[in-house]
């Protein structure tokens, strides 16, 4: 295999993306949602900004590992075809408790 088939989901390390926090779920259902184990978790995941100003395709996330992502993210993993995810669904309030649309939870499955 090489190299170029690999991907890197990581954040930029600047103060400048948004970063949300969810404070309802536990560590171990968070875990489950990362791995796609819905059991027991009521959607949608609701999330807060607290910090950064740009949204950008993929948020951070305070919490252990749940990847939320724009939807025009999601729609260029169809459109290439990319197996081993699936999404669900999320509810982001900015600061000033505004809605913020067009984002889903990913959850990496597999291959």
């Amino acid at each position: 295999m090489k190299l170029s088939g690999f991907y890197v989901f990581d954040d930029t390390f600047s103060r400048t993306p948004v970063s949300i926090t969810n404070d309802d779920l536990d560590w171990k259902s968070c875990y489950r949602v990362v791995r796609g184990d819905y059991s027991g978790v009521s959607f949608p995941i609701v999330f807060k900004q607290i910090s950064g100003r740009k949204w950008t395709d993929v948020l951070s996330p305070a919490s252990v590992s749940l990847h939320v992502v724009s939807n025009a993210f999601l729609e260029l993993l169809t459109q290439q075809k990319v197996t081993g995810w699936k999404s669900y669904s999320v509810k982001i309030y900015d600061k000033l408790g505004n809605e913020v649309e067009g984002y889903s939870g990913l959850s990496i499955v597999g291959r």
